[in-house]
């Protein structure tokens, strides 16, 4: 995920995965065990943010974010015939979304995972809505 770039869900807010790297451990393609920093063999550090596969990473070090006092999750799972008007609340709910929400859309066209649940429109609509109600 880290070499990837890695979006997670405080990407909005501090970025990538990538971009929260402070320092790895890297064995080198000759065997030797070196440490990658801005101030370390800062290439190296430069290659492994970029995605590049320049050793084999055993440690990595992170910037720590505090989050909270409270962290909600939440999955709401709609019907494939749906994606127009989910794709619309979407976007509606994204463009006004502080910062410290991260909001991922995924479009998967699947056998359905749910028995019946209620359409709530908009993401705002939902938060007051019981979500689904029986799942398989």
């Amino acid at each position: 995920m880290t070499l990837g770039g890695g979006f997670g869900w405080l990407s909005r807010r501090y970025g990538l995965t990538a971009d929260n790297l402070r320092r790895a451990d890297v064995v080198t393609a000759d065997g030797r065990l070196v440490h990658a920093s801005e101030d370390e063999n800062s290439d190296l550090f430069w290659g492994l943010r970029g995605g590049g596969n320049f050793g084999v990473v055993t440690s990595f070090e992170f910037d720590l974010h505090e989050v909270g006092p409270e962290v909600l999750s939440g999955l709401l799972v709609r019907p494939f015939d749906d994606t127009a008007e989910v794709m619309a609340a979407y976007r509606e709910f994204v463009a006004d979304a502080p910062d410290q929400i991260t909001a991922w859309m995924v479009i998967r066209h699947a056998p359905p995972l749910y028995r019946s649940f209620r359409r709530c429109g908009t993401a705002r609509r939902c938060s007051s809505s019981p979500s689904i109600t029986t799942v398989l």
